[in-house]
């Protein structure tokens, strides 16, 4: 076998790509310019989206802190 074949990179699909965002299967499986949209915009908006649950930890962060400051306050 040849050296070269044994470091083969496989690149994960847009549906892959959707789950490691916490997005519906198929969420970016949309007509675009009257024709299924191309991978490459597809991972364009993953790439540009943030991951929910993510957000979703740094807001509650944001409003735990928040929180205790009032509690010092008080």
């Amino acid at each position: 076998m040849d050296k070269d074949s044994l470091y083969v990179v496989r690149r994960i699909t847009p549906l892959e790509a959707e789950r490691l965002q916490n997005f519906p299967d198929r969420y970016t499986d949309i007509i675009y310019n009257g024709k299924p949209a191309p991978d490459s915009l597809r991972y364009k908006a993953l790439g540009n989206s943030m991951t929910v649950s993510v957000m979703r930890w740094i807001a509650q962060r944001i409003l735990d802190v928040e929180k205790e400051g009032e509690d010092e306050k008080l």
